[in-house]
């Protein structure tokens, strides 16, 4: 026997959860309270979690707090009717009990440019590819008709996430993405692309979409990840290209090319941590015909191990205070 621990006999017990002095509907930081207890004097640990559809499925907002409240950041949480749980532990064993229902205040879309950059110069003619998205705290991922392109003077240019266009006029051109919510929220965000009037041809240019790749997956997953890149060239001539990965577990189907190409990605997250965000980067080169670099691009690459829901009854491991005798045989 290396060690051991005594499991008290008791289970603790928690009640009255709610939220102290709401406003209506819920905004900002709230004070979440609890009453608990445990027979055999134990020390208690909780967590905090929320749910938007009754119960059903519940969100980690707080794990590990050592006291009877927690301040809540709210807007972080969708809005609607809402429910508060707290589970209290004493390290092996558990209860939970659940808040009265709160309205929360609906929260506005996140919308975001992938690309192109931000203040890009481009000259008549040329083809411009846009491309992005919006989050949202209620709806999830926004799409279709409700991201909607926009030029300087609001005329729409396209519905979607994507579209190109090689008719931006000769000068500044703000170039504004809104999204809209099933709340009835709309929230906006521009980039700004500056035209020039020289009608030559432009040279070869390399241009990559999307601007960043990201996955998110649970602790322990083990399937490949896959994603493309879409490798163009927004001048004029032919485009050759080399590509590259600076991590082991971020592999490419091929190393080099001619634009228009697709790029595949394959990504392993055998082995990382949990909670962890493992990052590596893809380097593009545009050369010419003796391998000189012309232009380079990074591509930032991203995974997440993580556990985004709670659902009850089954707990995440690393949300668990368990201590148990350990036997070496």
């Amino acid at each position: 026997m290396l060690a051991s621990q005594a499991i008290s006999a008791a289970a603790p017990t928690v009640s009255d959860v709610a939220l102290q002095s709401p406003t209506e509907p819920v905004s900002g930081t709230a004070t979440l309270g609890w009453t608990a207890s445990d027979a055999d004097g134990d020390e208690l640990r909780f967590d905090v979690l929320y749910s938007r559809d009754a119960g059903t499925t519940f969100q980690l907002v707080n794990l590990g707090v050592s006291g009877t409240s927690v301040a809540l950041d709210t807007t972080s949480l969708g809005g609607g009717s809402g429910v508060f749980r707290v589970v209290a532990s004493d390290g092996v064993q558990s209860a939970e009990a659940d808040s009265p229902a709160y309205t929360l205040a609906d929260k506005a879309p996140q919308p975001q440019i992938m690309s192109p950059a931000n203040d890009i110069n481009i000259e008549w003619g040329q083809l411009v590819n846009f491309l992005g998205n919006a989050q949202d705290l209620q709806d999830g991922s926004i799409t279709s008709n409700d991201l909607v392109w926009t030029n300087s003077s609001g005329a729409v240019l396209a519905e979607g996430p994507t579209f190109a266009t090689s008719e931006l006029p000769i000068g500044t051109n703000v170039i504004t993405l809104t999204a809209y919510n099933s709340a009835g929220l709309e929230a906006s965000t521009s980039v700004t692309v500056i035209v020039g009037d020289d009608l030559s041809d432009p040279g070869p240019t390399l241009a990559v979409a999307p601007a960043a790749v990201s996955w998110s997956v649970a602790p322990g997953a083990t399937a490949a990840l896959s994603a493309t890149l879409s490798i163009n060239n927004s001048g004029g001539g032919t485009l050759n290209w080399t590509a590259s990965s600076d991590a082991e577990w971020l592999t490419l189907d091929t190393a080099e090319g001619s634009a228009p190409a697709t790029l595949a990605l394959r990504a392993d997250p055998s082995g990382f941590a949990a909670n962890s965000t493992n990052n590596a980067t893809i380097t593009l080169r545009a050369v010419d015909t003796g391998g000189n670099t012309l232009e380079t691009i990074t591509v930032p690459v991203s995974v997440y191990v993580g556990n985004p829901g709670y659902d009850e009854p089954a707990r995440p491991s690393a949300q668990r205070f368990l201590y148990l005798p350990m036997v070496r045989r």
